[in-house]
């Protein structure tokens, strides 16, 4: 599958959702996936690594993903939020746009966000 983007970054705080977005994204011809389990660890990402998309948990382990969320708006990188929760746990406001998926993320609705996003 031809992809228009070649660096990813996932944000997820369970290893095993992280490892099922990873193998999502290879699948689809990325060949670099990063995967960050915090808000550090994404920036650390952020700041060494060219990314050209980003999927974001929403809900991570005594944080959210906003800060980073912010950060990749100002850079105008697309991301999408993952949640478990069918309102992104409120996430509006500045955040209105943009594509929220559902947990567990299927293999479909992630194409189809990459499409919506001009990405595939």
């Amino acid at each position: 599958m031809n992809t228009a983007f070649r660096s990813a970054l996932v944000l997820e705080d369970n290893p095993l959702i992280a490892m099922d977005e990873e193998a999502m994204l290879k699948k689809l011809d990325c060949p670099e996936v990063h995967v960050a389990s915090s808000v550090a660890d994404a920036e650390s990402i952020i700041g060494h690594h060219a990314v050209d998309f980003a999927l974001l948990d929403v809900e991570l382990d005594g944080e959210t993903s906003e800060s980073i969320a912010s950060q990749l708006l100002s850079k105008k990188v697309p991301f999408a939020f993952v949640s478990g929760y069918d309102d992104a746990c409120g996430l509006h406001g500045k955040f209105a746009g943009i594509p929220s998926l559902l947990k567990p993320l299927s293999d479909s609705a992630l194409q189809d966000t990459l499409r919506a996003l001009g990405l595939l």
